[in-house]
């Protein structure tokens, strides 16, 4: 499958927990694309990273999800995947989030369970509910491009496809999200 992950930066990210998560993004199984959204005001991620960073307006983060076609470019994508660049991904996680599932139309997304990690680095798992997900904040969700695409003309885009198509539990923790 051909992946595009888009990692969306608000702020000035520290170099090596941003290679590191663009590292977990490589994949023997799949075609992946990165781009490094910059939405910070400082815009000098350019500068630390030797991979595509698209500088993007830091206002216009609320509209990410409108911007799907101008991150694919002339590209054709099967998946796409939003991670916010403070998330820590697991070693392998695109091949244990099993894309397979969206060649299947019915399918719109794939979400894993994950780890809320204190600041000492103890993980605690949490357990995601099986379909329907309901919630598109979860922090690792794989869509279909074709229905992300279908839907980028109406108002939460994300939100859209978790209600109207089936979305399919992966029961791993594939990422850590950190405890305030």
């Amino acid at each position: 499958m051909k992946v595009l992950v888009n990692i969306l930066c608000a702020n000035d990210c520290e170099k090596e927990p941003l290679q590191s998560m663009v590292e977990a993004c490589r994949s023997d199984l799949h075609e992946v694309h990165i781009n490094i959204c910059d939405y910070s005001l400082e815009k000098n991620l350019k500068n630390k990273m030797s991979c595509k960073v698209v500088d993007l307006p830091f206002e216009e983060i609320k509209d990410h999800e409108k911007k799907l076609s101008e991150l694919c470019g002339q590209e054709r994508y099967d998946v796409v995947i939003d991670i916010d660049c403070s998330i820590e991904l697991e070693p392998d996680f695109l091949k244990d989030l099993e894309l397979s599932w969206l060649d299947d139309e019915n399918v719109g997304c794939i979400y894993s369970d994950f780890y809320s990690k204190s600041k000492n680095g103890h993980k605690i798992y949490i357990h995601q509910k099986s379909m329907p997900v309901v919630n598109n904040s979860l922090p690792l969700i794989a869509f279909s491009v074709d229905h992300y695409l279908r839907n980028i003309h109406n108002e939460n885009v994300k939100g859209l496809i978790i209600s109207n198509t089936i979305s399919k539990h992966i029961p791993k923790a594939l990422c850590s999200i950190q405890n305030a």
